[in-house]
């Protein structure tokens, strides 16, 4: 929360932060930010963080067959007219 944005012009900075800290607390777990925010078809954290590109190559991989399935899945339920 502190990292998040520069505190250089807050004229009270424990009132930011408190701030901070109640909008991410207020939030569903599910909906809270992660180190990245965001989520692999709206569910999974995104890997991130120092990684090597070979080290990324996996995740990255893995990222792109969900989120394709997803988008299939969705589509052939809409096709199909079934509940969500």
């Amino acid at each position: 929360l502190v990292a998040r944005r520069p505190l250089d012009d807050a004229d009270d900075v424990g009132a930011v932060l408190i701030s901070r800290l109640h909008h991410e607390t207020s939030r569903p777990a599910w909906r809270r930010r992660g180190s990245g925010g965001e989520l692999i078809a709206g569910l999974i954290p995104v890997a991130t963080g120092p990684m090597s590109d070979d080290m990324a190559t996996a995740p990255t991989q893995r990222q792109s067959r969900i989120e394709s399935l997803a988008r299939t899945l969705a589509e052939t339920a809409i096709e199909h007219n079934e509940p969500g």
